[in-house]
């Protein structure tokens, strides 16, 4: 290749360098990252302020969930054994707050939180390779609503890249599902399932392979809704939280009815409901 050719080259291949943003951000401090993309798909993290840590206190039934997240990440940062983390139950019951305010404890303690979407699960792979270098720092991968129906995420992927993350002793994976095995399961999968001589069932071994990546989660912290009693409890500390006015047998009534017509009582129907309310008032 001509000289004059190749100078040309390795110039321009300096300045796309210096254009493109380093896997992890100097300083790689404590505080909250998310794993984003340039205008070129280049995969990178970027420091994002998060200063919400009022919300653990309103919910409600939930004591031993935060104290097994708690216990986790504490091993984690002091350089014991910890687990992988997954929180599954149904929408609006807590899993996103109790993952998001519990590591939001830590960070004094000089945790990293790397924000993954489930969108950029396909970097999983390059972001777990960049914290290998870093290795100096305690990191907790969190994503939230993990599943892969609609992505065009091989989950096999994900489970190998899982694999790798757990020969890391510095960095774990927390993530919240509403599935507790991550994938869909369809009726014609288990179709051609069949029986031996003795009558003894074989599932189909796909099914198995979906099953197994949830596996790569030590810890399954199963979230359930909220009884009504909590449901209102978390009325009550949400009222006490954005307004002055006092809890009464008639919001007690309204907060129910909210509830009902909305098909649902959690903590999150419980913060619509008092917005709605206060909304009211103000008019």
């Amino acid at each position: 290749m001509d000289a004059a050719v190749t100078l040309q080259l390795s110039r321009l291949l300096k300045r796309l360098q210096d254009l493109l943003p380093e896997p992890l951000p100097e300083p790689f401090d404590s505080g909250w990252y998310r794993w984003t993309h340039t205008d070129f798909s280049i995969g990178h993290l970027r420091n994002v302020s998060y200063a919400r840590t009022t919300e653990l206190n309103r919910l409600c039934g939930l004591d031993e969930e935060i104290r097994q997240l708690r216990t986790n990440t504490r091993c984690l940062l002091k350089g014991k054994t910890a687990n992988n983390v997954l929180l599954t139950g149904p929408r609006g019951c807590g899993k996103t707050t109790l993952m998001r305010e519990v590591l939001n404890e830590f960070i004094a303690d000089k945790l990293r939180v790397v924000t993954l979407n489930r969108r950029y699960l396909q970097d999983l792979p390059a972001l777990i390779e960049a914290l290998r270098r870093k290795n100096d720092c305690p990191v907790i991968i969190a994503c939230d609503e993990l599943s892969f129906a609609g992505t065009g995420v091989d989950h096999l992927e994900v489970k190998a890249a899982l694999d790798d993350l757990g020969q890391l002793d510095h960095a774990l994976m927390y993530a919240t599902s509403n599935r507790r095995h991550l994938i869909p399961e369809y009726h014609e999968e288990n179709l051609t399932a069949h029986t031996d001589a003795t009558g003894q069932v074989h599932p189909e071994e796909t099914t198995e392979e979906k099953i197994s990546l949830a596996d790569r989660f030590g810890l399954w912290i199963p979230v359930f809704a909220p009884s009504e009693e909590e449901y209102l409890n978390m009325v009550t500390s949400w009222l006490g939280h954005l307004s002055k006015r006092k809890y009464s047998a008639q919001i007690e009534k309204l907060a129910v009815q909210w509830a009902r017509e909305n098909g649902s009582m959690n903590g999150r129907t419980a913060l619509q409901f008092v917005n709605h309310l206060l909304q009211q008032n103000s008019r």
